[in-house]
C-alpha cells in the first residue's frame, strides 16, 4: 500500500470508529471526534469551516441587501400610487367641473 492509498483509507477508518462509538452507545461530542482527527484531517475540518463561514457571512449580507431593495421598491410603488391617487382626485374634480360648466352653458 503506498501514501496516497493510506491517506484515502484513513477517513474511512475514522468513520468505523465513529461509526463503532455510536453502536457502542457513546456519545461522540465534536470535541472527542475532532481531538480523534489525524491533523490533516482538522486542517481540513478548520478550512471547510472557514469557508462555510464566508459562505453564510455573504448570504446574510446578501439577503439584507435584497431586503433593502425590496423595501426600496414598496417605498416607490406607494410613492407613485400616492401621485397617481391625487392625479386622479385632481382629474375627477377638473372632469365634474367641466361636466358643470357645459350643463350651465346648455341651460343658456
Amino acid at each position: 500500500m503506498d501514501a496516497q492509498e493510506a491517506t484515502i483509507e484513513q477517513p474511512e477508518a475514522i468513520a468505523e470508529n465513529v461509526q463503532d462509538a455510536n453502536e457502542a452507545g457513546q456519545p461522540t461530542t465534536e470535541a472527542n471526534s475532532m481531538d480523534s482527527l489525524p491533523e490533516w484531517a482538522k486542517g481540513l475540518v478548520k478550512d471547510l469551516r472557514t469557508e462555510n463561514a464566508k459562505h453564510r457571512t455573504a448570504k446574510k449580507a446578501a439577503e439584507k441587501e435584497a431586503a433593502q431593495a425590496e423595501e426600496q421598491q414598496l417605498l416607490a410603488k406607494g410613492q407613485i400610487q400616492e401621485a397617481y391617487d391625487k392625479v386622479r382626485s385632481e382629474f375627477d374634480t377638473l372632469q365634474a367641473e367641466l361636466k358643470a360648466s357645459e350643463q350651465m352653458r346648455l341651460k343658456m
